[in-house]
């Protein structure tokens, strides 16, 4: 739909004979860098993704954290789910992860799960808040990126419809 060839970034290049920089790809390599990351933050990310699932994907699980959140008083009582196909979620999932990070230690000690040993290592939470910090930046740079394109682009497509239009 936007190819350069015969979307419509060829066609407006063609109808309104100007010369612009297409931008739609930068937005899509988070994804890209997200997967070339190096395999130490990869693991981090996988390591909190199986937590989240290990609470998430299990009813009693669940519902037993989110009891164990309002006990506490948390503002968030539930985990947000990350899934591949969206990788823009990425920092809201890692962002809940570690603000719940507290509770979700306490959950796994009375779960006696296996996963303790990585919650309590310090060195870990600690590359967990930087990935996360790196999503979030990400994702205000594909916000303003996204706005960025929307001001240059309508205003274009106003133009090309009012000069172009059939009626």
């Amino acid at each position: 739909m936007t190819g350069k060839y015969s979307g419509v970034v060829s066609r407006i290049k063609n109808v309104a004979n100007l010369h612009f920089v297409h931008i739609h790809c930068i937005i899509h390599r988070q994804h890209l860098v997200a997967k070339k990351m190096s395999p130490d933050l990869n693991e981090v990310l996988t390591e909190a993704v199986k937590i989240i699932n290990f609470i998430k994907c299990n009813a009693l699980n669940s519902r037993l954290f989110l009891i164990l959140c309002e006990e506490v008083g948390s503002e968030h009582s539930h985990l947000l789910m990350h899934a591949e196909i969206r990788w823009l979620s990425r920092a809201r999932v890692l962002n809940r992860f570690v603000e719940l990070r507290k509770e979700i230690e306490l959950f796994l000690i009375q779960k006696k799960s296996n996963y303790i040993s990585i919650i309590q290592n310090t060195e870990w939470i600690a590359k967990c808040i930087y990935l996360s910090d790196i999503f979030n930046l990400i994702n205000t740079l594909n916000l303003s990126l996204e706005d960025l394109l929307c001001i240059i682009v309508h205003p274009l497509f106003m133009h090309l419809k009012k000069k172009y239009s059939c009626g």
